[in-house]
């Protein structure tokens, strides 16, 4: 998974992202410094000889090479959301915070490095923050999750990023393109619905039984559709003698009526039954689409 930190110039993204980088053990790529490396100048230089629309094609292609990361902190420049392609790039397996901050926090904050952001160098700087602002907000309100960080630290701010994306543990098992990531913690239901939006499914289904469902279906729903997804529930009887084909059947016909497709996604949500079935249905519907397990047995 990525962590992508979008927002304004003077929100953090960098003092955040160091943060976030030291406590997770995830290596920290700035688009911004990345673009200075490659053109051997700062920003404000690439501006001044080149232009914006150059700096922005030069942006698009670090984008492009830094979204193939996985396990990483990308800290973004403030406009990096007016391309759409950027979007797209930095949101495939990637979780987009956006680092909200006020306008006058901005200005105090960009005026105390000694005038090095090109955009602002105009008579009336705070009217300039307020107009890109009202320009941009539409594509910062894009992302996954948001953090206002007009005022608190840098700490506080990526601890509440791992918080909302219940990162507090998180183990890895290792097996090349198949790898995949184990989270363990508290409230961890809680979070699915952002940890699910990371893959972009299409659609989503919930595989479950009733006895599972009836305690944990109102905080899984309530989690997919806090992020603009509504679920399709598929429920198959409380046992371990219904695991066999006629059921695995009645899941595979629900999903073909409701029309999922190889971009959908499952969650098992239930024990050991639960967990078998789905996992086979997901490697078997479509010859293989995604899913999640959310077991709710230590067994599973």
């Amino acid at each position: 998974m990525k962590i992508v930190l979008t927002g304004f110039m003077g929100s953090g993204k960098t003092s955040v992202g160091q943060e976030l980088s030291r406590r997770l053990g995830y290596p920290l790529l700035d688009t911004d410094l990345l673009i200075e490396e490659k053109e051997g100048m700062p920003i404000s230089l690439i501006f001044k000889k080149k232009g914006e629309d150059y700096f922005r094609s030069v942006e698009r292609l670090v984008v492009e090479d830094v979204s193939k990361q996985d396990r990483t902190v990308i800290a973004t420049g403030g406009g990096i959301v007016k391309d759409k392609r950027n979007v797209e790039n930095l949101s495939q397996r990637g979780i987009i915070v956006w680092l909200k901050t006020d306008p006058e926090v901005i200005l105090r904050r960009t005026m105390s490095e000694g005038g090095k952001r090109p955009l602002l160098d105009v008579k009336e700087p705070l009217i300039e923050i307020n107009r890109l602002l009202a320009e941009r907000e539409p594509l910062y309100e894009q992302a996954d999750i948001v953090v206002d960080t007009s005022f608190i630290a840098p700490g506080e701010a990526a601890q509440e990023i791992i918080e909302m994306l219940a990162l507090e543990s998180e183990v890895t098992v290792s097996l090349k393109e198949r790898s995949y990531s184990i989270l363990i913690g508290r409230k961890t239901l809680n979070k699915l619905g952002v940890r699910v939006k990371e893959f972009r499914p299409s659609k989503v289904a919930v595989i479950t039984n009733p006895t599972v469902w009836a305690f944990y279906g109102d905080a899984c729903a309530r989690a997919l559709k806090e992020h603009s997804m509504k679920p399709l529930v598929v429920t198959v009887p409380d046992g371990e003698e219904y695991k066999e084909l006629l059921w695995v059947s009645n899941i595979y016909s629900e999903l073909l009526k409701a029309r999922f497709d190889r971009s959908s996604i499952l969650i098992a949500l239930g024990g050991g039954v639960i967990g078998d079935m789905a996992g086979f249905v997901a490697a078997t519907y479509m010859r293989g689409i995604r899913y999640i397990q959310v077991p709710t047995t230590l067994l599973a």
